[in-house]
């Protein structure tokens, strides 16, 4: 708890030479799919204002940022943790950007914004994190995110570290990927193939979402029946995807939840986790002398059950996404809704199992049954019964359409398949009082997540987008045939999460 103030710090002159001296920076050389921070450090210190300068360069691959189509970016999300005198991990309060400079106190690197005002959670207008992005258009290329010398202002005082305290700090980053304000459709067409999709209250069609205010809608009893149906509403709190938001580029990695574990009580490593219980479905994780790794860094967590996904957002800052934003990010702002669609936007879908080059490696690849001109996706028919590498099809040297990607309107990839992902249920009473409260980077008593408008069982959510597991009907946009959740790890289950917009 934030608790120190000012006037209690005692000798600035000391806090110069103790934080120079004992801040001592750490960087995770992977924390998601080739996002890179280096040449962390502690470059200035305000004693007055009771603030420190945190340096670092950072880089990615496969970044853009367009002002056509679906005019949009990918952005890192960065915060920071510190311990005090090798105590348990905290999140670290970093100034806010109120979009004048005026009150943020960064340093931008050429070529980049920084930007994450307060939210209601920001208590004292600070922040969690910010997002780092391209200033610019900027067209896909490798490691064409390349940003050195940027700087994040910590409140090292608000957040209660006196000047005899010896602090280490770790810098993470994930990829994420902005979803712009504007119009969608939600739901899908009858065809017989989406189980219990979402629909209008008074017709057989999809909605067309233009606004953020409370919304009726009703869901299909049954995909071949037009006229079976049962009625919902949610109030204008709910988040709906009107509103604009940045959603994790990649399903958690094995990587992102090892770091996450590495921040814990070593006593809750095992609690929180497969260590020691499960080996098979590619799920890599283990511990020696408290620090935990895996051998398969870049393949997604699997074996996750709704606290797991809970616990890993609200340390990150982020929040879970609605079954709405879910639909929203895979189909796009326009009025796009073809019956039987996928993320990548197509009705058609590769059947061939896949054979894999570099197996297990940071650049394992598709060696044959690429689909040309179809959605890859990792399903029961394509699969060879586990997940594999986040950004497999993207990367494919013959990749050259968001279908063969496995791309979704805005460039988020696995959105159907590899898999199966947790989103607030939006049919169910729990789920419809969830408000988009971001997570703070803090747990309660029992390291657990915090936030109270988060459900806290298996009411309220619910899974989208299918897995490896799944045959492909449960892998269509508007599908809600997994919506139904036990509060079990099983091999099939992953997430990832989202952050409204500043």
């Amino acid at each position: 708890m934030k608790k120190i103030s000012n006037q209690l710090l005692k000798n600035y002159k000391q806090i110069v030479l103790f934080l120079t001296l004992l801040l001592i920076a750490h960087s995770p050389k992977v924390s998601a799919n080739n996002i890179t921070i280096e040449n962390a450090s502690i470059v200035s210190q305000n004693t007055g204002e009771g603030t420190a300068m945190i340096g670092f360069d950072i880089k990615w691959s496969n970044s853009w940022r367009v002002s056509f189509g679906p005019s949009n970016w990918d952005a890192a999300w960065v915060f920071i943790k510190y311990r005090v005198n090798d105590g348990d991990w905290q999140h670290a309060s970093l100034s806010y950007v109120d979009g004048t400079g005026a009150n943020d106190g960064h340093i931008v690197p050429t070529g980049a914004e920084i930007n994450s005002k307060a939210d209601h959670l920001d208590i004292e207008s600070y922040s969690h994190g910010v997002f780092i992005y391209a200033n610019s258009n900027l067209s896909q290329s490798t490691d064409n995110a390349n940003y050195t010398g940027a700087q994040l202002k910590w409140e090292y005082d608000y957040d209660g570290v006196l000047s005899s305290d010896n602090i280490d700090i770790k810098i993470f980053a994930i990829e994420m990927v902005y979803v712009p304000e504007g119009n969608y459709m939600l739901g899908a067409q009858k065809t017989g193939l989406e189980q219990k999709y979402i629909r209008n209250t008074a017709s057989d069609d999809p909605i067309t979402i233009t606004n953020e205010g409370a919304l009726d809608f009703a869901i299909a009893d049954d995909p071949d029946d037009g006229v079976s149906k049962t009625d919902y509403s949610l109030a204008a709190s709910f988040p709906k995807g009107y509103n604009s938001y940045y959603m994790m580029k990649y399903e958690i990695t094995q990587q992102q939840f090892v770091d996450y574990l590495n921040t814990i009580p070593t006593t809750e490593i095992n609690n929180k986790s497969r260590i020691g219980v499960q080996t098979t479905y590619r799920f890599g994780l283990s511990k020696s002398s408290n620090i935990v790794s895996s051998i398969y860094p870049y393949l997604p967590m699997n074996f996750m059950k709704w606290e797991d996904l809970a616990n890993y957002l609200d340390w990150a800052a982020l929040r879970p996404m609605t079954e709405l934003e879910f639909e929203k990010a895979a189909r796009g702002s326009d009025s796009y809704n073809i019956a039987g669609q996928y993320a990548w936007g197509i009705s058609t879908i590769v059947t061939d199992v896949y054979t894999y080059s570099n197996a297990d490696a940071e650049d394992e690849g598709i060696a044959t049954n690429y689909g040309d001109g179809q959605g890859n996706a990792i399903c029961l028919t394509t699969s060879s019964s586990y997940p594999v590498r986040v950004g497999i099809f993207s990367a494919n040297a013959d990749c050259s359409s968001r279908a063969e990607a496995g791309s979704s309107y805005y460039g988020i990839m696995e959105l159907s398949g590899n898999v199966t992902e947790f989103v607030i249920n939006a049919a169910d009473a729990t789920g419809a009082l969830f408000d988009g409260t971001h997570g703070n980077g803090e747990f309660d008593g029992f390291n657990n997540f915090d936030v109270s408008s988060w459900p806290s069982d298996s009411n309220g959510i619910g899974k989208k987008g299918g897995s490896f597991g799944d045959v492909a009907n449960r892998l269509l946009v508007s599908d809600r045939g997994l919506m139904t959740v036990t509060l079990v790890r099983n091999q099939k289950f992953g997430g990832r999460g989202v952050r409204t917009a500043p």
